[in-house]
């Protein structure tokens, strides 16, 4: 899926008690917002949203623009980079020592095997998710940027 950018004013603010999130319409689209972005909006902004559309067609906002206050706001991606790298060495370092066991039939070496698989596909989850908020915080900059040109 793509990154989805949607212009608009905030209207229907639902914000949620137990995780911070909000969900709103931002246009003639819904969308939820991440804890980091719904702490600049207030009902009538005039913002720009970018994010990942998900199955039930709501709009997962990684970034926004919020026009009317000046404030570009964009969700950390630190949490996924440590995710990425435990996950990494855990793979990669079960794989490694898993290589020992190789036609032992232990099962030590099969929970190594099992550790290292699920280590990689971790890894490759939080590298898909920091690749889907950089290209919405690079949306939101592109958008500023062709807002800003001169005519």
């Amino acid at each position: 899926m793509g990154i989805a950018l949607q212009r608009g004013q905030i209207a229907d603010v639902n914000k949620s008690d137990k995780d911070g999130t909000a969900d709103c319409r931002v246009g003639d689209r819904q969308v939820r917002l991440h804890p980091t972005l719904a702490g600049i909006i207030t009902p009538g902004d005039n913002v720009v949203v970018a994010g990942e559309v998900d199955k039930h067609d709501v709009l997962q906002a990684y970034a926004m623009n919020n026009i009317g206050k000046g404030k570009t706001a964009r969700v950390d991606s630190t949490f996924f980079i440590l995710v990425m790298g435990v996950a990494g060495y855990v793979g990669i370092m079960c794989g490694v020592f898993g290589l020992e066991a190789i036609g032992t039939g232990s099962l030590v070496g099969k929970v190594q095997d099992v550790f290292s698989i699920a280590g990689l596909i971790v890894a490759g989850f939080a590298l898909r998710r920091m690749v889907v908020m950089n290209r919405a915080s690079n949306a939101i900059d592109y958008d500023q940027i062709v807002q800003n040109a001169p005519q």
